[in-house]
């Protein structure tokens, strides 16, 4: 009886076995295909610009680290050339901030940050020319409002000169929020709430909503004979208001500077 019920049970784990190859091959697949995709959009930028530095492939940690420099200087330089509120975020440092004609107006601590394996793929000398660019945010995604919404209740009578006013009930939400990039790069933000349950919890629940939206998606694809999309990710996490001052001074096409390394 149990020889026969071992039977059935692997009889029916191999499909189930076999299905999970299929997509993680998939998978990896659509991983090569964004590494490519992302170092073809970079490479076509070499001859745009004369006057760009051209970056080596080394193993000196030396050089690496002034090329690397050298990137992270050149994006901020770019990126002053815009009138909005540009996002800097510095892994090296831990330190997100908020960049206006270059001068920093708002420094915000990193609490803990994951960055995809995405990018020790991509060849070192176009990965430190994607770096030396601003990235533009073509898409958003939050748990808040853009803009707090406050009610405003007028007086009774006129010697009321102190109005009421409704508290901001999105204030509760847990903030989040997600930033799509242009090559296709997502960044997520998390708060970090004081109560460490909690981080666990939201961070379990919302992770939980990314990869099954990501699952469904790659299986739509392949009932319909089509190629599985990947996006590489970075995920960080803030105190609740810094999370806030960023995501609402940031605009709709903002742009972001990273430093890797």
């Amino acid at each position: 009886m149990q020889k026969k019920f071992l039977k059935i049970f692997l009889l029916a784990c191999l499909p189930i076995f076999a299905l999970a190859l299929v997509y993680f091959i998939l998978k990896l697949v659509a991983v090569n295909g964004a590494v490519d995709r992302f170092q073809k959009f970079y490479s076509q930028l070499d001859g745009d610009d004369k006057s760009n530095a051209v970056f080596q492939l080394t193993n000196d940690s030396a050089y690496n680290a002034e090329q690397n420099s050298y990137a992270y200087y050149h994006a901020q330089l770019e990126a002053a050339n815009s009138d909005s509120v540009v996002l800097c975020i510095n892994f090296p440092d831990s330190t997100a901030t908020l960049l206006i004609k270059g001068v920093t107006v708002h420094t915000a601590k990193i609490d803990r940050y994951r960055v995809s394996n995405f990018f020790t793929k991509i060849d070192q000398r176009i990965l430190y020319k994607a770096l030396s660019y601003p990235f533009r945010v073509e898409r958003q995604t939050s748990s808040i409002p853009k803009v707090p919404l406050m009610i405003k209740i007028a007086p009774k009578d006129t010697s009321e000169y102190t109005p009421d006013i409704v508290p901001d009930t999105t204030d509760v939400n847990p903030v989040y929020f997600l930033l799509e990039a242009k090559p296709g790069m997502l960044v997520y933000f998390y708060e970090t709430p004081k109560n460490q349950s909690r981080i666990s919890f939201n961070g379990v629940i919302t992770d939980i909503k990314d990869r099954t939206a990501i699952l469904l998606d790659d299986l739509q694809r392949i009932v319909h004979f089509r190629k599985l999309d990947y996006k590489p990710s970075i995920t960080l996490r803030l105190n609740r208001k810094d999370a806030k001052i960023i995501f609402r001074a940031i605009p709709n096409d903002a742009l972001i500077i990273l430093k890797l390394s």
